[in-house]
């Protein structure tokens, strides 16, 4: 399931009952106003996406722990080196770094052309993580599915 929630969350399409709805949630009451808070809204939108994403990682996680217990088998949950937490927390690293390039984004016109061009390839990188516009071009979500497969091969010795 968490793996289906990441891949919901770097999908960047929200249906408009999403969006409204994550905004009433998180807007203190207010009720949405296409006009003036298709902005605030699509934030509280991901958030919401976000959210889903930590809260089944809890499921997953405490699942894995009674795994490793029952093998005894403590790092079964590492693959090529990194488990699924370092995946998460490299999005939620993203998440940051994305939230300080666009208020670095907002004071646009006062930047240099060079300052532009860093935002702009920070950006690229941002995106590679938290978004996934085409299959063939993503590398961190083919790393991440990897990684599932090889733990789904590593369970399927155990299931008779």
């Amino acid at each position: 399931m968490v793996l289906y929630k990441i891949n919901e969350y770097r999908n960047p399409l929200y249906s408009i009952s999403e969006i409204i709805e994550a905004f009433e949630k998180n807007g203190g009451g207010k009720k949405f106003n296409p006009t003036t808070d298709r902005k605030e809204a699509d934030q509280y939108a991901e958030y919401e996406r976000w959210k889903e994403i930590v809260n089944q990682y809890f499921i997953y996680e405490e699942k894995i722990i009674r795994l490793m217990i029952l093998l005894n088998d403590y790092n079964f949950d590492i693959v090529n080196g990194k488990n699924l937490k370092n995946y998460i927390i490299e999005m939620r690293h993203k998440r940051f770094e994305k939230e300080y390039a666009d208020q670095e984004k907002e004071r646009n016109e006062n930047m240099t052309k060079e300052e532009r061009e860093i935002l702009k390839n920070k950006y690229l990188e941002i995106t590679k993580i938290l978004y996934k516009y085409d299959d063939k071009d993503d590398n961190w979500g083919k790393e991440l599915e990897n990684y599932f497969f090889a733990i789904n091969a590593k369970l399927r010795k155990y299931i008779k």
